[in-house]
């Protein structure tokens, strides 16, 4: 089968092998990457989250195999600075912490979203605006809308002018959010603390 999806993570599984969660637009799938811990593994690069792959797996014994992985997409510089490790943390935080697995087909375009904007530089604004596009609408499909939340407290956002704030306000509510997301839960996603 072949299919295009995004990264979401991947966990070490056996021991050469890694377990990576694919999300399509459809659903989530997890494909066992037999041998992709190994120095010269052929798809070694398909664990890399936030990227966009071209893949190729089979169904045996009830379990997805990947056979073959192409990027399409990659953001290597979010791996060599501190922001965007935290942009890489928040992310899989944002997927496992917020949204339920059934949910996460929902987010796929706000993610292709996320890359466009990236797509014109990986500065530390637009890394924050592509945290703050990702944690509101993650945070409306699960339920919880912080607009209307904002609204009801005499505060309104105008998201449309909001994304042009500087990275000092885009922190300030992106730890808002935080707080407001713990509130309702008792969860919080602690990549925003490290901001």
């Amino acid at each position: 089968m072949k299919v295009v999806g995004i990264v979401i993570d991947s966990a070490e599984y056996n021991d050469n092998d890694r377990i990576i969660n694919l999300l399509t637009k459809d659903k989530v799938i997890p494909l066992l990457a037999k041998g992709i811990r190994k120095q010269n593994a052929k798809n070694r690069d398909a664990c890399f989250e936030f990227s966009i792959l071209d893949v190729e797996y089979i169904v045996a014994k009830n379990r997805n195999i990947l056979t073959n992985s192409q990027f399409n997409r990659v953001y290597w510089k979010l791996f060599e600075t501190y922001d965007g490790l935290i942009f890489l943390n928040f992310y899989k935080e944002a997927c496992r912490k917020v949204l339920l697995e059934e949910e996460l087909p929902a987010l796929y375009k706000t993610i292709e979203k996320v890359m466009t904007l990236f797509d014109s530089g990986l500065t530390k604004e637009n890394i924050l605006k592509g945290m703050f596009m990702l944690f509101t609408n993650a945070l409306f499909i699960s339920g919880y809308d912080y607009k209307a939340y904002c609204a009801s407290n005499g505060s309104v956002i105008d998201y449309k002018e909001f994304i042009k704030s500087d990275a000092k306000t885009l922190i300030i509510e992106l730890k808002k959010m935080n707080d407001f997301f713990n509130f309702f839960t008792n969860i919080k996603l602690n990549s925003i603390d490290m901001l």
